[in-house]
């Protein structure tokens, strides 16, 4: 058998620049790779509680943790793409709504608004804080697609619609779970103005077990390991990961590259015109930024997407060319600069429609940012 280049792993971490990590490597790595784990079996555990084909079947969920100011940390290994984005601003906008100080231990919020989560109503968030001795040492996220979220159409996905109110509920942050008990007063308001309640009750059910699934883990940890060490397990993921992507930028040559794709048409415009999505990609050295500024207005028919979905579709198409630093976590969140406009088909205004994102603008983003970095 032949053995491989030499070259062949130069980005793979080298023992020598891990010196100043502030935890031992054996547990690191454990740590490690029970954040995944965890997410992971909170997705098996979704699939088998949830009652509609598209979470159960087309694996439309996903899970994370993330630190106690809303950083994430990791994801499961078949979550759905279009939400890793999303698991930062959902945490960070509860956060602005609800203080931290007034949320308690068996409380679990409900959040659901692609102009601050990112992708659409269908895409429920339900957001955990997880505690240790009376403080909130992570958060616990799951996202579920609803089948339906009310609106004119069934499953939400209106072609016709021009304005957010014209597809489908869309919920603020609200406490839904006190002392881990449904607020069944609370969600019977959601439940008389979607389709199918029985089947978004056990889908809600799937999400709120999976989310006390990864509390129960984080605090297992915290209980064997002790908190500091958790904590730092969390940082030095960060710092794992920036460092694997780092020495993959550096094998890239300094340069601007520019690529553009079309969506085919905006159905509720007059003549029909295709809608460009485009970006202008800036490496040098270790940085790099996506400017996605020139894209086409935001079009009439819901099909664009907001910013928190763009930098979804923009970390996807990066991380599609890097395999080897998959889960996503902010070690790679906080190393990408992304820009972009406002009132653009990629970073549309609130009460744009939104629904239709996923077979709109959050694919040709994907394609265009794997464009700019194929050079």
């Amino acid at each position: 058998m032949a053995k491989p280049d030499k070259d062949t792993y130069k980005v793979k971490e080298k023992i020598e620049d891990m010196q100043d990590m502030k935890i031992d490597l054996i547990t690191f790595e454990v740590l490690r790779n029970a954040f995944v784990a965890a997410c992971y079996e909170a997705s098996t555990t979704i699939e088998r509680i949830a009652y509609h084909p598209v979470i159960g079947m087309g694996r439309d969920r996903s899970n994370a943790i993330l630190t106690s100011d809303g950083r994430l940390v990791a994801h499961g290994h078949t979550d759905a793409a279009a939400h890793y984005a999303s698991f930062e601003p959902s945490v960070q906008e509860l956060i602005k709504d609800i203080p931290k100080e007034t949320m308690n231990d068996g409380d679990a919020f409900l959040f659901s608004d692609p102009y601050r989560c990112g992708s659409h109503v269908n895409d429920t968030r339900m957001i955990k804080p997880i505690f240790h001795e009376g403080e909130i040492v992570a958060f616990a996220c799951t996202v579920i697609h609803w089948a339906d979220m009310g609106g004119p159409m069934p499953g939400t996905f209106n072609p016709e619609a021009t304005t957010a109110y014209a597809e489908g509920l869309r919920i603020p942050p609200i406490k839904l779970f006190i002392n881990n008990q449904l607020n069944e007063e609370l969600f019977s308001f959601i439940a008389i103005n979607i389709r199918g309640a029985i089947e978004r009750r056990a889908d809600l059910t799937a999400q709120f077990q999976a989310s006390r699934l990864i509390e129960s883990r984080v605090q297992e940890l915290v209980k064997r390991y002790g908190r500091e060490t958790v904590e730092l397990g969390f940082e030095e993921q960060f710092n794992y990961t920036e460092r694997l992507m780092l020495a993959e930028l550096k094998e890239l040559p300094d340069g601007e590259w520019e690529f553009d794709d079309y969506g085919d048409q905006d159905v509720m415009k007059e003549g029909k015109p295709p809608i460009r999505v485009h970006c202008k990609m800036i490496k040098k050295g270790t940085k790099i930024s996506f400017d996605w500024s020139g894209s086409d207005p935001q079009p009439n028919a819901s099909w664009g997407c907001s910013r928190a979905t763009l930098i979804g579709g923009n970390f996807l198409g990066f991380m599609i060319c890097f395999p080897g630093l998959f889960p996503l976590n902010h070690g790679i969140i906080r190393n990408i600069e992304i820009i972009s406009k406002a009132g653009t088909c990629v970073d549309v205004d609130a009460l744009a429609p939104t629904t239709g994102y996923c077979s709109g603008a959050f694919d040709k983003i994907e394609a265009v940012a794997i464009g700019c970095l194929a050079g």
